[in-house]
């Protein structure tokens, strides 16, 4: 599977506002509108520090991250190792999660 990218995700994030509007992304969640579990299997085997870049690319360059970021972040709330330490550890997860 090709490595996910920050401008990928926030051409998905764009793609499901104008699809499904901003009321069900902010109001209800990211999930309801997009394919997260897509998203956080595509980050996951990534080493830590690349998943921290695109997240932080994302939280900079978009401007309706949120919503999104919650969700990628909660996705990460059951794995276990030094990867999940180290991310939750990171500003961006800590701001989000």
């Amino acid at each position: 599977m090709e490595e996910i990218t920050a401008k990928e995700i926030m051409e998905k994030i764009d793609k499901a506002l104008k699809q499904f509007g901003e009321y069900n992304y902010f109001d209800k969640s990211a999930n309801e509108i997009m394919d997260i579990s897509e998203i956080y299997s595509r980050l996951k085997d990534l080493p830590a520090e690349k998943i921290i870049s695109i997240l932080e690319d994302v939280n900079k360059n978009h401007n309706a991250p949120g919503p999104f970021l919650e969700a990628i972040t909660l996705s990460f709330q059951d794995e276990e190792g030094e990867k999940v330490d180290e991310l939750f550890k990171s500003e961006i997860f800590n701001e989000y999660y």
